[in-house]
């Protein structure tokens, strides 16, 4: 069960909860990226133990999975979901991005956010991933700060912090 898409182009995506069993799909979608959209989208390692241990944690987020001819297109979530403002995060594989998806997929979470009560959701985005950031100012989130990110690699890179208030 799932919500149904079309992009741009005429492709269908399917988009559903990540499941405990989505280990692989992680590691499928990671690997279909180019190494610039690895660049942009870091929140975890994707290697099997750490994909395994996020999908068997699929339930204390709030994550999702789209796919396109049962091949994983895209990964986005909601974080730290037990708390007032989650931390929000969006990947989409690169012969799928310039397609309108990342505004449906962001209006999914930004929706469960406010069926939760939370105050607000946050994110960061590298800046420069201009694309991003404009969309994320078009859907009224706002620019906090610059931030140096760290990543689990140990590596660092500044991201732009945001901020979407919902109350």
């Amino acid at each position: 069960m799932g919500l149904y898409f079309s992009t741009l182009d005429g492709r269908e995506v399917l988009v559903r909860r990540l499941k405990k069993d989505d280990s692989e799909n992680l590691v499928e979608f990671y690997n279909s990226l180019s190494d610039v959209s690895k660049a942009m989208f870091r929140p975890h390692s994707f290697d099997g133990l750490e994909t395994k241990e996020i999908a068997e944690n699929a339930d204390n987020t709030i994550s999702y999975l789209a796919f396109c001819n049962d091949e994983p297109c895209a990964y986005f979530f909601l974080w730290e979901i037990t708390e007032t403002v989650p931390v929000l995060g969006i990947g989409i594989a690169d012969n799928f991005q310039n397609q309108k998806l990342g505004h449906k997929f962001l209006n999914i979470l930004i929706s469960d956010a406010k069926k939760l009560g939370k105050e607000g959701i946050k994110l960061t985005t590298r800046t420069t991933n201009k694309r991003a950031f404009y969309l994320y100012k078009k859907l009224g989130f706002l620019y906090q700060s610059d931030v140096l990110n760290t990543y689990f690699d140990g590596s660092q890179a500044e991201e732009y912090g945001l901020y979407l208030p919902l109350k």
